[in-house]
């Protein structure tokens, strides 16, 4: 079993999956050692779970008022169009309203997980690889937000990349999504550009921030159609 307090701070469903281990997933009766595909992304989600879990834990500790859910228990639904796997924001709405109204009667801070959702059939499915921001966007849009703050390890989006391109580089205050998506190719490193087209069809601004540099008001991704 999971030791000490941070055991007593994990749902008791995720605490049995971090206890886990790949083999689990592997059908043990089959000489090929079949993998039960239904079950991969349960098993891709564990790491997120208890990231969260932990971030939580140190939150509390340090003397906020926090509390962690993940996702597919806060509500965030999965579907499908073709092979990717997108958030079903409409189907989400009456459940992440409805839980993140009761854990804000006791809480400050929820911490959830991004990178994956339960589907209708019940099966965890993750959206695929740097999907935090999407997932971000997602329950933001569920839960009625206008705004998503998107914290990353740069001041904001550039007109080319700040890792290699620093003299007269220009920082963007106010940017559009579209222009995002078809002007800026070097953003695709900061912010997902499947969160900014999601962000656009939700009609939310995207601000983008540094951790570590949090009085840096950032970049904020708009469109008039938002306003």
């Amino acid at each position: 079993m999971l030791e000490g307090s941070l055991e007593k701070n994990i749902p008791e469903q995720d605490a049995r999956m971090l206890e886990h281990s790949i083999m689990d997933f592997v059908n043990s009766d089959s000489d090929s050692n079949y993998v039960n595909l239904d079950s991969v992304d349960s098993y891709l989600s564990i790491g997120e779970r208890l990231s969260a879990a932990t971030c939580s834990l140190f939150l509390k500790e340090s003397g906020f008022r926090s509390t962690y859910i993940s996702s597919d228990e806060l509500g965030l639904i999965a579907t499908y169009t073709g092979n990717d796997v997108i958030a079903d924001v409409p189907s989400s709405i009456t459940a992440i309203r409805s839980r993140l109204s009761d854990l804000f009667r006791a809480n400050d801070l929820i911490l959830t997980t991004g990178f994956f959702a339960r589907d209708r059939f019940g099966n965890i499915r993750t959206f695929g690889r740097n999907s935090s921001d999407y997932s971000a966007v997602a329950i933001a849009a569920a839960s009625g937000s206008s705004k998503v703050i998107l914290y990353k390890d740069v001041d904001g989006i550039y007109q080319h990349d700040p890792k290699t391109f620093r003299d007269g580089n220009v920082l963007y205050k106010i940017i559009s999504h579209e222009k995002v998506l078809n002007e800026v190719p070097t953003s695709y490193k900061i912010v997902h550009p499947r969160a900014v087209s999601f962000a656009q069809e939700c009609r939310m601004d995207l601000q983008v921030k540094n951790y570590f540099n949090p009085l840096s008001e950032g970049t904020l991704i708009t469109s008039p159609s938002v306003r």
